[in-house]
């Protein structure tokens, strides 16, 4: 039993030590671009993939200098009817970095345009 005990203490030390590792928090600027998007959409969204760390990001096939490890980008899943490649369009004139998938729309606050896929 007390080995037991020592292996689940070292298991939530490690676990603390990995989640702070890369303890990034979303810019306040996307936040505030994303409640400016809902408003012009005239919808709501649930966000799917914020932070990430390394390791999440290799496991869901993110690329290497993803703004998701900085906190600068949201992946959005819309709540209304509203077709993706519209609301990729709307995006577009609040976000710089806008890509649709055909699951959700991608959006971060790059310095430089990057639109694709609408």
């Amino acid at each position: 039993m007390k080995k037991f005990i020592i292996y689940l203490f070292h298991v939530l030390v490690v676990f603390i030590t990995m989640s702070f590792a890369n303890a990034a928090e979303i810019n306040p600027e996307l936040s505030a671009k994303i409640a400016e998007f809902e408003k012009a959409s005239k919808c709501s969204f649930i966000k799917t993939s914020g932070v990430r760390s390394v390791e999440h990001n290799k496991k869901v096939g993110g690329v290497s200098r993803s703004y998701h490890l900085t906190g600068d980008a949201y992946d959005l899943v819309p709540k209304c009817d509203t077709s993706l490649k519209k609301l990729g369009k709307i995006a577009a004139k609040i976000f710089n970095g806008v890509i649709v998938y055909k699951s959700h729309i991608h959006v971060d606050v790059r310095v430089e345009v990057f639109h694709k896929g609408f």
